[in-house]
């Protein structure tokens, strides 16, 4: 699998020059989380290598089928779980192939048991397990994910942060995440990078070594390590 290689992107909306002659590339199988205050272009970057916002100066390459997981679930009210899964996939296999996918991943989030129910009638941590389902059902080589976490309280959202790293194991992706959480991306990235400006410029650019704790400790009680990089990371942002 290729990496996804952003060269020269120019993006402009309205008087604000977002991207200028931006680059930045995506290793293969790799985390990279993305940080940078409110506005400063990370949704729109994801927007431009999903294809949703079309480039009109630079060049994007990245693989056709790409999975985008939502801060929200946007599940389709008038499916069942186990259609909003399959959905997507129906386009690009047999039903009988989408059906054993779907159901593959819906058992893997826990939800075998609610396949059958609507979104109402299901609680905002099921629909969003539901989302993350529907995203790694789709056989894409990339998930982006922006701000997936934010709007869980915290307990439900270390189990979505963990249950992501467990089907990471299985389904090797390139994966690219925004947040505002400096302590979630101390403990999910491979690689953090922190975005600041206008037109936007790398302010950082730092790997991070595997973890010797679990997720949850990890977040709880980071190692002396991660700290200071959690520290320089807070202080760069709090100062762009």
């Amino acid at each position: 699998m290729k990496d996804v290689i952003v060269r020269n992107l120019c993006v402009t909306r309205g008087e604000n020059n977002i991207f200028s002659d931006f680059n930045i590339s995506f290793e293969h199988g790799k985390i990279t989380v993305l940080l940078a205050p409110s506005g400063a272009g990370k949704t729109t970057l994801l927007d431009c290598i999903a294809g949703l916002l079309p480039v009109i100066q630079g060049n994007i390459e990245a693989p056709k089928k790409i999975s985008y997981l939502f801060q929200e679930p946007r599940l389709l009210p008038w499916c069942n779980l186990e259609k909003n899964v399959m959905l997507p996939l129906l386009n690009i296999m047999s039903k009988q192939e989408a059906q054993e996918r779907t159901r593959f991943f819906l058992s893997k989030t826990n939800l075998q048991e609610k396949s059958k129910s609507f979104p109402f009638q299901c609680s905002g941590g099921q629909r969003q397990r539901c989302a993350l389902a529907r995203a790694f059902a789709y056989p894409s080589s990339v998930l982006l994910m922006d701000e997936a976490f934010q709007s869980q309280d915290l307990p439900l959202k270390l189990k979505l942060m963990e249950l992501t790293e467990s089907l990471l194991l299985e389904e090797n992706r390139t994966v690219i995440l925004v947040t505002h959480d400096v302590r979630e991306a101390i403990c999910i990235a491979d690689r953090i990078v922190v975005f600041a400006g206008k037109p936007v410029q790398i302010k950082l650019d730092v790997s991070i070594k595997n973890r010797t704790l679990s997720l949850h400790d990890c977040y709880m009680t980071p190692e002396t390590e991660r700290l200071e990089i959690e520290a320089a990371l807070l202080n760069l942002l709090t100062s762009s």
